[in-house]
């Protein structure tokens, strides 16, 4: 099992004598074990004999840091670790040996030194990288890669300091082992998110070292910092300031803020809850769905998005991201979505296509002119109903009663259920009209139903329970600090959160605005 090999890997690193005692022993071991027992004769101040650069560590400056003339000898041997030593000079404050190296200005060294600027020497590594107009991102945390083939063709980044860096603090905080889940891929050291528990939670974020910094206990939640806080209404530096910016990205997914969620998201779901921040984002952003959509699957197999952050890595069926984006894409006129690449009409459709915009009456009669004989989907003429007793179009609405009649149309609950919120009181009547005309045996309650019932009057009860749970929180002093509280409500979108929520509180609470207790 993966528990063993992970508390092996662990304690090589962080006990000199245990890797001795098992060097010589490590031939018929997978190399993560070689690479762990390098990392840590290194950091002993030896220099291994490593044959291959599947041999070679990615971490050498955690739990120790060696001395400034080991790494220099290990960089006259191996210049292929020449990232890998500056990145211990930012740790250890080695200026010195830095420039020496004469390396790229990499963020992820600047990164470290800026977490390690206690130091004199780290300091200055950290000031000669941001000085630079042009900046790399040579090392790589969340896959363990550097750059160094053809270092000449990586481009510079598009910004400066981004986060995105297993810094020496972090790697301090600490995880409880979980056993794997079902879609873990240890050894995938070309994917970041290959451990995944089974108790369903996030994947961790980093593993520069290879034991998933696993311990007898997990560290608590890593608060952002006032600066990262302020950046929840400020617009985004060059250089993000340090801390866990995961907050920032679950405003940007939030909002559907397009240009910050590019540029903030990571290669996984920072928590659970950006997945749900995702499809609200969707839902109120046509900009966002549009982005989102373009990153399905090709007819060749092929997929369209950046590879650094496969879609298949979100707990959340693809299927339902998909529907969110034809969702808000229909509410904004568009049908194109309902062709799929080859040409075929889609048979994913979302049922809820009127909130938090209302397409126009013709969109929605097209909808259900387009779906009518689809036998799969013919829930999407129910769906284009709701919607049109939703924005009030009557006109509309009595000419799919007449193009629609018989079994194509029954007056099942969802439309009752919008029609006696509705108001114009017409709908309502029509539809106990058909009842009599369609069905005159059968009870609303016994009519077939269509999904989960999304009336004005139930999106209203759903954001009364999220003000009601901010307000309880903000009572017993506790707050919303942490994106772990931005929850699925199992409301209006069946996988998004609503629209006043527990992130609007916690940004409500940053501005220092009043309590939603205070009736203010």
């Amino acid at each position: 099992t993966l528990s063993p090999i992970l508390h092996v890997l662990r304690g090589i690193r962080h006990h000199p004598s245990f890797a001795a005692e098992i060097r010589p022993h490590i031939a018929g071991l997978p190399l993560e074990f070689t690479r762990v027992v390098n990392a840590r004769t290194i950091m002993s101040n030896e220099i291994p004999d490593m044959e291959g650069p599947d041999q070679i560590p990615y971490c050498i400056w955690y739990p120790d840091v060696a001395l400034e003339a080991t790494y220099r000898m290990l960089v006259e041997r191996y210049p292929q670790m020449r990232y890998q030593v500056g990145r211990a000079c930012a740790v250890a404050g080695f200026d010195g040996l830095y420039r020496e190296l004469n390396l790229r200005p990499d963020v992820s060294i600047a990164e470290e030194a800026q977490d390690n600027a206690h130091q004199p020497g780290s300091r200055t590594i950290f000031d000669l990288i941001v000085a630079q107009p042009t900046r790399w991102c040579i090392m790589d945390d969340y896959t363990r890669t550097i750059a160094l083939e053809g270092e000449d063709a990586v481009p510079p980044t598009r910004f400066g300091l981004n986060g995105d860096t297993a810094v020496r603090s972090l790697l301090d905080r600490k995880h409880r082992f979980v056993e794997p889940g079902s879609r873990s891929e240890f050894r995938a050291r070309e994917l970041g998110h290959s451990y995944l528990s089974s108790s369903g939670c996030v994947p961790l974020t980093y593993n520069i070292t290879e034991d998933w910094n696993i311990d007898e206990f997990t560290s608590g939640l890593l608060p952002p910092t006032p600066e990262i806080r302020s950046l929840l209404w400020r617009p985004l530096p060059d250089d993000l300031p340090a801390g866990n910016k995961d907050v920032l990205i679950l405003l940007a997914a939030y909002y559907g803020d397009v240009e910050r969620y590019t540029r903030l998201r990571r290669p996984h779901p920072c928590s659970s809850a950006e997945e749900t921040c995702i499809i609200r984002g969707i839902h109120h952003s046509t900009p966002f769905a549009r982005w989102w959509f373009q990153q399905q699957k090709r007819p060749s197999g092929g997929m369209g998005y950046d590879a650094r952050h496969p879609l298949d890595v979100f707990n959340i069926a693809l299927c339902h991201l998909y529907r969110a984006c034809r969702a808000r894409l229909i509410m904004a006129d568009d049908l194109s979505c309902l062709v799929g690449p080859d040409g075929e009409l889609e048979t994913d459709i979302p049922c809820q296509i009127w909130y938090p915009l209302q397409a126009s009456a013709a969109t929605y009669l097209a909808l259900a002119r387009r779906f009518r004989d689809v036998t799969e989907c013919r829930y999407v003429v129910y769906a284009a109903a709701r919607a049109m007793v939703v924005a009030g179009y009557y006109e509309t609405w009595t000419t799919l009663l007449d193009e629609f009649s018989g079994a194509d149309l029954l007056p099942v609950e969802e439309l009752f259920i919008e029609a006696e919120s509705a108001p114009d009181l017409r709908f309502l009547a029509d539809l106990h009209r058909l009842r009599e005309e369609r069905c005159p045996e059968v009870g609303i309650a016994e009519l077939r139903r269509l999904g989960e019932p999304c009336g004005w009057s139930l999106r209203q009860e759903a954001t009364r329970r999220w003000v009601d749970w901010a307000a309880a929180k903000r009572r017993e002093g506790e707050g919303v600090t942490t994106g772990a509280e931005w929850a699925n409500d199992g409301g209006l979108y069946g996988e998004g959160v609503e629209g006043v929520s527990a992130i609007e509180q916690f940004l409500a609470e940053d501005l220092g605005m009043p309590g939603v207790e205070e009736g203010k």
